[in-house]
């Protein structure tokens, strides 16, 4: 994404305008990033208990429609 963000999904169609929709989408998270925030919210859509020591994880998003104007690479 445009604004750094990554998701880990199944394509399952892409429009006339570069709009994309992806089922089952999962969003990649860095602790070290600088606009990483930890937070209680976070912690029910996590596919598991992250230990602290631990870069990156997964959080479950769901479905997700991105429009082709955000869209760095597919």
């Amino acid at each position: 994404m445009a604004d750094g963000r990554v998701y880990l999904g199944r394509l399952t169609s892409v429009d006339q305008t570069r709009t994309i929709f992806v089922q089952d989408a999962l969003e990649l998270f860095d602790r070290e990033d600088e606009t990483y925030i930890e937070h209680e919210l976070l912690s029910c859509h996590m596919l598991q208990k992250i230990p602290d020591d631990q870069r990156y994880f997964l959080k479950l998003v769901g479905n997700i429609v991105v429009p082709g104007r955000h869209l760095v690479k597919i």
